[in-house]
């Protein structure tokens, strides 16, 4: 007698066996024997519950185990032709069946079993061992691909039989045996993998396998930087301002400089701008940038920043620079910054530069450039942005002064008592206005404040000196005083 069972419709005679519950007996009806022997009854098989002794997956077995049992006592089994002696007792077992084992095969598989007077109990069943499916899962956070190889990879893994573990080059990770599972954020370095080559093999509980080769190749990103005095601004081997490029084929994902986190947009190409103390956290002097792509890997740049103003000196040639006292009728400054002088800025009066190491600002007086009467404030900026600043004070050029004389009507000039003397007060500034002050021993002579002064009433004796004082007045120009002296003779 013969019965034909599979896990998905078993004959009635070995009663019903659900697809998707485990656990319920299974057993073949047996075959009858001859009439006049006495044992007659065939063995009872049963399917095995339980992940460990058997699996179904749609509705076929990947895995099956069977209990055996006959009152007379199991002889053997016999499966598609292939013979296994058991140990004659009421109670065996045939486990783990499965394409490959015991004569099992993929696809329809007939079980023999007998006891010892011969009676034999057929079993038909199906075997569709699957490996688990292996999908790469999408979405930079999962999955990184730079140039056609991964930087990261994670896998989707699904057996209708259960997922029991992955060992990636040899090393184990036991899973949960659930129908989903993942193999998540895998590059060198986590959980067995290398960069290059890799091997995947992903095990069902049934134990059938699926082996994915893959290639990690998980590069950093590039940081490059920006040329242009707009971006980059050098001081000798430190820089006042600096810009990068950043570029990933995997996505740039941040920065972190200092510390300072900065968030980019994931785009293979991303930049960093304008990079000087106080900003995105960089500091004066030692930096240190990380560069992070999607994937993690990071490529890590130290440089180092300067806020050193531009040198401003104060021009001393007479052509350039006229000074009285602290202050000055004009002035003009040479400028000097590594990082190139970009402009200045008189009293609020901007004046762009040319962006040179070295510049000038000259001829600086009221009225020009910005300049003032009084205090003036004179601001050079770099082109990063850092200043230098310097206050100086204008007052009104003065007046171009002549060198007085003074002469007598006496013969040969005599200068004495009753002379009257004449003060030439020279050449000075076309339109200036002048007036005159006569001293006697330092002392003013009040009155006396004409071109001619005339020596009488007995107050010039011999000796006495004589002082005229010239002063020139000008519209726009500080007052001059030039002066000359003479001694009475007897």
């Amino acid at each position: 007698m013969e019965s034909r069972v599979s896990a998905r419709k078993l004959s009635k005679p070995l009663g019903a066996l659900s697809a998707l519950v485990m656990g319920v007996a299974l057993t073949a009806v047996p075959a009858a024997a001859h009439a006049d022997e006495a044992d007659t009854k065939a063995p009872a098989v049963t399917v095995k519950s339980g992940d460990s002794f058997t699996v179904l997956a749609n509705g076929d077995y990947e895995k099956v185990s069977f209990s055996l049992q006959d009152a007379g006592k199991v002889d053997k089994v016999v499966l598609n032709g292939v013979t296994r002696d058991l140990a004659n007792n009421v109670w065996s077992d045939l486990n783990h069946v499965k394409p490959g084992v015991a004569g099992a095969v993929q696809g329809t598989n007939i079980l023999e079993v007998f006891d010892v007077a011969g009676n034999v109990t057929t079993h038909t069943f199906v075997l569709n061992a699957q490996g688990p499916t292996i999908t790469v899962k999408e979405g930079d956070a999962n999955t990184v691909i730079a140039n056609g190889e991964f930087e990261k990879v994670s896998f989707k893994l699904m057996d209708a039989g259960k997922i029991d573990k992955v060992v990636l080059n040899g090393v184990t990770k036991d899973l949960s045996n659930n129908i989903w599972s993942d193999l998540n954020y895998v590059k060198p370095g986590v959980f067995g993998a290398i960069h290059g080559e890799n091997t995947l093999e992903v095990y069902d509980v049934a134990g059938n396998v699926t082996t994915h080769t893959f290639v990690l190749n998980p590069q950093a990103p590039t940081v490059t930087v920006k040329e242009g005095d707009t971006f980059t601004a050098t001081d000798g081997a430190a820089y006042e301002k600096v810009s990068f490029k950043l570029t990933d084929a995997g996505k740039v994902d941040k920065v972190v400089l200092n510390g300072v986190v900065k968030d980019l947009a994931n785009d293979r190409w991303s930049d960093l701008n304008y990079v000087k103390p106080g900003v995105f956290g960089a500091v004066l002097g030692e930096n240190t940038l990380e560069v992070y792509d999607v994937a993690g890997n990071v490529t890590t740049v130290h440089f180092t920043l300067s806020a050193t103003g531009p040198t401003v000196t104060i021009k001393d040639n007479a052509t350039y620079t006229v000074a009285d006292g602290d202050a000055y009728e004009l002035i003009s400054f040479k400028l000097f910054d590594e990082g190139k002088v970009d402009r200045v800025v008189v009293n609020g009066v901007v004046k762009d530069l040319s962006n040179n190491k070295w510049s000038d600002l000259n001829y600086v007086k009221p009225g020009a450039f910005g300049g003032v009467l009084g205090e003036n404030t004179l601001v050079a900026y770099d082109i990063s942005g850092n200043s230098t600043t310097v206050n100086f004070t204008l007052v009104e050029p003065m007046v171009a002064a002549g060198t007085p004389s003074i002469t007598s009507h006496l013969p040969r000039g005599q200068i004495k008592q009753g002379a009257k003397l004449t003060v030439n007060e020279g050449d000075w500034a076309q339109g200036a206005q002048l007036t005159y002050q006569w001293f006697r021993d330092g002392e003013a002579v009040e009155g006396e404040t004409g071109q001619m002064l005339h020596l009488k009433g007995g107050r010039w004796p011999a000796g006495t000196v004589i002082t005229v004082e010239v002063t020139g007045s000008l519209d726009g120009h500080r007052p001059a005083v030039a002066s000359t002296t003479v001694v009475a003779t007897q």
